[in-house]
């Protein structure tokens, strides 16, 4: 610490503030110390609040349930507050594939898909931003272009960059081209995403 202070960097710099601890007795500090106010994240107008309630078959009685929606590039984590429910109702056990099919059209926010469970697929005609299959957990993304555009799908970006972080189990089929770091941060693909990786999109 004295190095620190005597290096020459750290002349005019005051960090007292920053390094003294506040005293959780004191009235004039205690508040900073705790919850003063209840935290809003504005969950009841996520996209996924409607995914859930046309999903409710699927998830409580096993039936087939296909839904289509627009989506915007400000639209979050889809199918991950989804996913959420399928689990919590589930718990061990998983859904058959495709038993929920979610066909969306646009240009997904980051982290489409993100911890989504087996029984779910994602169908995104379009493309996605980053984090695309984050924490993926058996469920099936897929992405491409829409039919009528005006390129070729593998000379263009279809998603951004981490895809597949952390990534445990599921399919991931994407047709284009992706941004840098896919897989990062997991060991090595899960083996039906990393035969998806190699045939359906350009890293």
């Amino acid at each position: 610490m004295d190095d620190a202070k005597r290096h020459w960097k750290s002349e005019g710099l005051d960090l007292t503030s920053v390094l003294t601890g506040w005293d959780p007795h004191e009235e004039k500090t205690a508040g900073m110390l705790r919850r003063t106010s209840e935290q809003d994240h504005g969950l009841e107008k996520h996209f996924d609040v409607a995914l859930i309630e046309k999903a409710q078959a699927a998830i409580h009685q096993g039936e087939q349930v296909r839904i289509e929606s627009r989506v915007v590039n400000t639209d979050r984590a889809v199918g991950t507050m989804l996913g959420h429910e399928v689990t919590k109702a589930l718990g061990l056990s998983t859904l058959d594939h495709n038993t929920i099919q979610v066909d969306l059209h646009g240009e997904a926010g980051q982290s489409l898909g993100a911890f989504l469970p087996h029984g779910i697929t994602l169908r995104l005609t379009g493309d996605s931003n980053d984090y695309v299959g984050k924490g993926l957990s058996g469920g099936r993304i897929i992405i491409h272009p829409h039919p009528s555009a005006p390129f070729v799908a593998e000379e263009n970006t279809v998603a951004g960059n981490v895809i597949g972080y952390g990534a445990t189990q599921g399919e991931m089929f994407l047709r284009g081209q992706v941004g840098n770091g896919s897989w990062s941060g997991t060991p090595e693909p899960p083996p039906s995403s990393r035969a998806s990786a190699t045939t359906g999109a350009s890293t």
